[in-house]
């Protein structure tokens, strides 16, 4: 409303303007006509007062030209003459500007070259300056490409000795074959001798911990010999171990053997045992430990003492008791002849203490394997430079490919541009300096031809003045001349005057009826009704607003009610997810604690089959060494012969760390189901041990039970070796040793096919391995070589680059693949920081490479040409059609006139309505119509 009023007002004001700029009119031109009428009075008044009247003035002029015409006859010569003259003047001064127009502009030529001569100086300066740094960058990029040239070198080669390094340490941590996490008892005993160490001085470890065999086959004699004496603590004195044994008392720690070194009274050392030779290969046990500080010598001699040690145990047996001076002699496989006569031999369970030697020297290994695995990686990010140095290779091409136009630039700069320029000022100063004769011959000349002219005009003069005599002297005046430029330029004056009225009047008239067809009340009066009709619209939107603000009021009650139930439900819904949370807390609690529970329901049934493995052995040993054992139910028939697994695969699965049982590991030649019916009918079985010595009976500790185990050993080997004496014939001895040459037999047999058949795996794993490098190698390579050319084909210009980069060399197959591209005139960048046109560039450029490893029979293009200017989709259409020469069959579906005009044919499809729409196709051979 306001800006209709505002226009009705601007209306109505524009109309008054109108009107008032007519009568402005109006009143100028009654002006001018007053104006004119004056001017008419004050020339005839001038007249007047010079006594002259308009009939005289007439007659004067009619006079004036009669004797004009008489002076034109008779100055004829003189005219032609002076208008030669005037001619030739005319001529000279157009030659003189002319001459003097040169010379200027030869001037303002010299001074333009002047300016560009130092301008491209200048741009020398700076392009020499360019050069310069660009040089230096390229020396320092160099350095830094040898310095990382070498240091890939140098990771390349540490890579290959850490990783045969890493390989003999795997092998022999899997030749080892131990368990690779420490017992229960065996961590809480490392933690008492940290907690020992750290609280006194004086503890130095325990004894297994500072001595190691000289060779892995003397590990169970050492163990053997060395019994307990393994885990003993050495301390450097009595007053340490007491204080460390009360310590332990205090904190409950299970009870421990110190050897105090100035307590301990070891033996010392034998020197003649050293000479024995007889049997070969005899050492004391001594000799073979290799222990460290020196300072524990003392314990270890008083473990092991004047010990000997054979290698068989015929050996062993003849060195101890083959004499009159018996020794203290263990074999190889831990068979112990002491000089009393007791005999103890090695044990299922003397070969599980004697893996703690590996143990130890695992330990080392494994710490040297976790160095070697920083070590690779560390050589392996180095190693993986190779892409960086790729880049810097290539940034350092763009930089040599620069440096060589700017040298060209340079060159072309001071051959061609600045010699250019000093020759073309040279010339210009040369020029110009003949500029300068000519125009002063010019002005001689004129100068000459003016006096002619002047006195050409004073014989005419003489002539007018001669004819106009009587005229002058009836008009009152010195000479023709005088009233000439009296007369007519007052005429002339009153002329032009007279004109100026005319046409003001005319401007005035027109302008009067021009400003009187405008209707300027036709705009006031239609702004005037559009404000009514909008007044009255706006009473019926006023009454519409109350309505709709009534029903905004009650709709924004209803937001806010909504607002405040989404509030309340977010509340509960916060609440919920608080719960949940809690609920999520107590589930991975409770199945943290369920997955404890299966670990030791694992760990249980893993020594329970452990147990009933070590039962089932005892049965079978027993029914094979014929000793019949009293049964309260079951027999000695029910025990089965058969060979079973260590354990069951399941359990194996589950418990691979557990430690074996104390049975010897055997061929899995029993299933696992048949296993299970084995251990049912055993355990049916149920042993009679009243008959058992009562010594026997209350056997409680497992001390006790070691020692009674021990001696109990030691007896059956002294009974064996009387029953061997005896020689008594043993018939089924020949029946099972048939029965395990043939098993063994079979078991070799299927062993070595199975090496072979790995051998011959690998060999042919090998093969495709290396063929399939070789292919990819050969398609890598020939696309690699061709990318280059066909990027600069595709771009026009040298300048571009395009490369392939293999992310992992050894195996490139197994990573990926960098393509780095350089667009014409630009900087190296990552592939994602290109246009789209310069990525759609780069993508035909590979994309034809490997076409051109393994042509295809054609191409089909789909708007590939949707990121490319018509300059690009030029450059592309010409590649492909120099191809298509060269055997390249390509169809391109696109909308852009630059392929079609680059095309052999075109098809086009268009739609036909029908009963349905059905597609059509036209055609057209482009091959007969030439290119111009």
């Amino acid at each position: 409303m306001e800006s209709l009023k505002t226009c009705r007002d601007s209306a109505l004001k524009a109309n008054d303007a109108h009107l008032n700029e007519i009568k402005q009119i109006e009143e100028e031109l009654n002006n001018l006509q007053e104006e004119r009428v004056e001017f008419e009075k004050n020339i005839e008044q001038e007249y007047l007062s010079q006594g002259i009247s308009l009939e005289l003035r007439e007659s004067q002029m009619r006079e004036y030209q009669k004797l004009k015409e008489v002076v034109a006859q008779r100055n004829t010569q003189f005219q032609d003459q002076l208008d030669s003259l005037l001619r030739e003047q005319k001529l000279d001064q157009d030659r003189l500007d002319n001459e003097t127009r040169k010379r200027n502009d030869a001037n303002l030529k010299i001074k333009q070259k002047e300016f560009e001569l130092e301008e491209q100086k200048l741009k020398l300066n700076k392009l020499i300056e360019y050069i310069n740094n660009t040089e230096a960058q390229i020396s320092q990029q160099k350095q830094l490409e040898v310095q990382m040239n070498e240091e890939i070198e140098k990771a390349k080669v540490l890579c290959v000795d850490y990783e045969n390094e890493y390989a003999k340490i795997v092998n022999e941590i899997g030749d080892a074959k131990i368990d690779k996490s420490e017992s229960a008892r065996n961590q809480k005993k490392s933690e008492t001798i940290e907690q020992l160490k750290k609280k006194f001085p004086g503890v130095h470890g325990r004894l297994i911990d500072h001595c190691e065999p000289v060779h892995r086959k003397y590990q169970l004699a050492i163990t053997k010999v060395m019994g307990r004496s393994m885990d003993a603590i050495v301390v450097d004195c009595e007053k340490t171990a007491r204080e460390c044994i009360q310590f332990m008392k205090e904190q409950r720690i299970q009870s421990e053997t110190f050897y105090p070194l100035d307590f301990i009274d070891a033996p010392t050392l034998d020197e003649r045992l050293r000479e024995i030779r007889d049997p070969k290969h005899t050492k004391m046990l001594f000799d073979v430990i290799k222990f460290n500080p020196p300072q524990i010598k003392k314990a270890l001699l008083f473990a092991v003492g004047n010990c000997l040690v054979c290698e068989t145990d015929e050996d062993a047996r003849n060195l101890a008791f083959g004499s009159s001076k018996r020794h203290k002699v263990v074999s190889l496989d831990g068979t112990l002849f002491q000089k009393s006569g007791l005999i103890s031999g090695g044990s299922f369970e003397l070969r599980q203490k004697a893996k703690r030697w590996d143990e130890k020297q695992m330990e080392s290994l494994r710490k040297r394997k976790d160095h070697l695995t920083e070590q690779l990686k560390e050589q392996i990010k180095i190693k993986r430079k190779e892409p960086e140095l790729s880049d810097l290779r290539a940034n350092l091409k763009g930089l040599e490919y620069r440096l060589k136009y700017s040298k060209q630039n340079q060159d072309k700069a001071e051959r061609d541009q600045i010699l250019k320029l000093e020759n073309e000022l040279e010339q210009t100063k040369k020029e110009n300096l003949g500029h300068d004769p000519k125009i002063k011959e010019i002005t001689d000349r004129i100068q000459e031809r003016s006096v002619k002219i002047k006195n050409i005009k004073l014989d005419r003069n003489k002539i007018e003045d001669e004819v106009f005599s009587d005229f002058c002297r009836e008009i009152g005046v010195d000479n023709i001349r005088v009233y000439e430029e009296r007369e007519l330029a007052g005429q002339q004056e009153t002329v032009k005057e007279r004109m100026a009225f005319k046409e003001k009047e005319t401007r005035l008239k027109t302008q009067l009826e021009f400003e009187k067809s405008r209707d300027t009340l036709k705009s006031y009066n239609k702004w005037e009704k559009d404000l009514k009709e909008n007044e009255k619209e706006l009473t019926n939107l006023r009454k519409e607003e109350d309505v709709l603000k009534e029903s905004i009021f009650e709709i924004e009650s209803q937001i806010e009610s909504k607002k405040i139930q989404i509030e309340e439900l977010r509340t509960e819904a916060t609440n919920f997810e608080t719960d949940i949370n809690e609920l999520k807390k107590k589930l991975f609690a409770n199945n943290k604690e369920v997955n404890d529970f299966r670990k030791k329901i694992n760990s249980i049934e893993a020594k329970l089959m452990d147990k009933k493995l070590e039962r089932h052995a005892i049965l079978k040993n027993s029914k094979l060494d014929l000793i019949d054992l009293p049964m309260i139910i079951g027999s000695m028939d029910d025990i089965n012969e058969e060979e079973l697994a260590s354990q069951p695969p399941a359990l194996q699965n589950m418990n691979t760390t557990s430690e074996s049982f104390k049975a010897p590991s055997t061929l899995n030649t029993v299933s696992t189901q048949d296993q299970t019916v084995i251990f049912e009918k055993e355990a049916q079985i149920k042993i009679d041990y009243k008959q058992l010595d009562t010594e026997f009976l209350n056997i409680e500790s497992e001390d006790d039970i070691e020692r009674t185990e021990v001696r109990i050993s030691s007896r059956v080997s002294e009974l064996r070796e009387i029953l061997q004496n005896f020689q008594i014939p043993n018939h089924r001895v020949d029946e099972k040793l048939d029965t395990v040459t043939e098993m063994w037999e079979s078991t070799t047999a299927e062993f070595d096919k199975a090496r072979l058949q790995a051998k011959k795996a690998r060999s042919s794993f090998m093969k495709i391995k290396q063929e399939r490098y070789d292919r990819f190698m050969k398609c890598f390579d020939h696309i690699n070589s061709r990318i280059d050319e066909i990027y600069k084909s595709l771009c026009m210009n040298q300048g571009a680059q395009a490369s392939l980069v293999l992310e992992n060399v050894e195996e490139p197959y197994s990573e990926g693949i960098i393509y780095n591209c350089v667009a014409p005139g630009k900087r190296f960048r990552q592939m994602d920081n290109l246009s789209g046109g310069e990525k759609t560039v780069a993508a035909l450029a590979l994309l034809f490479a490997v076409r051109s490893f393994n042509p295809s029979p054609f191409f089909v293009l789909d708007e590939v040409d949707a990121a490319l200017d018509n300059t690009n989709i030029g450059k592309v259409a010409n590649y492909i059609k120099d191809q298509s020469r060269k055997g390249l069959q390509c169809i391109v579906i696109s909308l852009k006139e630059e392929f079609f005009q680059h095309s052999d044919a075109l098809i086009g499809v268009y739609p036909v309505a029908d009963e349905c729409i059905v597609s059509k196709i036209l055609s057209l051979d482009l091959t007969d119509i030439s290119e111009e």
